[in-house]
């Protein structure tokens, strides 16, 4: 659909034949077509990269939250048992 320059913002222009029957949008090229999965195989590796680098951040951290965990559960435990 094209926008009429002329047009004061009364709505998008269809276009149609004179027969009536509307004019198909332009097929894109094989460049355009292979150009657009480049890019999405771009994409898809950033975030599998994204996802691999939370996953491995996360399980480098494990084993230090567990023993920080530990240390504060039996620091803080016997203050309880005090009063």
């Amino acid at each position: 659909m094209a926008q009429d320059p002329d047009d004061e913002g009364g709505g998008p222009v269809i276009d149609m034949t004179p027969e009536g029957e509307f004019v198909d949008p332009p097929r894109p090229s094989l460049v355009t077509i292979l150009l657009r999965l480049a890019l999405f195989g771009v994409f898809l590796a950033i975030i599998g990269a994204a996802i691999w680098v939370a996953l491995w951040t996360a399980l480098l951290l494990l084993p230090f939250v567990l023993i920080a965990a530990l240390v504060v559960y039996f620091v803080v435990r016997p203050r309880f048992y005090r009063f």
